[in-house]
């Protein structure tokens, strides 16, 4: 079920994103780049720093 919300958000943004590359007063073009984050290409977040913020996650705090 959230794999499908997550898709259907992503198609979303990525539409809105590239509405917005074509409307002049439109600010929202990086909209697009979330959208194809959360559909899974890694422009915005590379790998690396992912994997840190996993195993951050992972460790308890002391």
């Amino acid at each position: 079920m959230l794999r499908i919300l997550r898709l259907i958000a992503g198609v979303i943004l990525v539409l809105i994103g590239l509405f917005a590359l074509v409307t002049p007063l439109t600010p929202g073009a990086w909209l697009g780049l979330i959208g194809l984050e959360l559909l899974g290409f890694g422009f915005l977040i590379p790998k690396k720093i992912r994997r840190m913020w996993k195993k951050e996650q992972a460790s308890p705090l002391l």
